[in-house]
């Protein structure tokens, strides 16, 4: 039988993801946009389907002036927005996006 203080595997990928998405936060916050692009790179390669984990990439990428990668992920963000009907981020979305251009 498990232990019900150990978490399961399950719910320590959860926290592990957590944990990911508030370290690339804070490097974004700090103006590390690289360390920043490195961690939403990591999330997004581990499934994570989070509008925002896009979103705060394209704006690394922007920051790292990589334009078209910041437009591919503003693009996907506004998609992942739209699914969820939050017109406030779709709009940010696009303003982003207007910006690599």
């Amino acid at each position: 039988p498990q232990n019900p203080k150990t978490p399961k595997p399950r719910l320590r990928h959860l926290k592990l993801l957590k944990n990911m998405i508030e370290e690339a936060s804070k490097h974004f916050e700090a103006g590390d946009y690289k360390k920043a692009a490195d961690q939403f790179e990591k999330l997004l390669l581990n499934k994570v389907i989070n509008p925002l984990v896009n979103l705060n990439l394209g704006r690394c990428y922007q920051a790292l002036d990589k334009p078209k990668k910041g437009i591919k992920m503003f693009d996907e963000a506004f998609e992942l927005f739209k699914k969820l009907e939050s017109n406030e981020y779709m709009a940010k979305s696009l303003v982003f996006m207007a910006e690599c251009h």
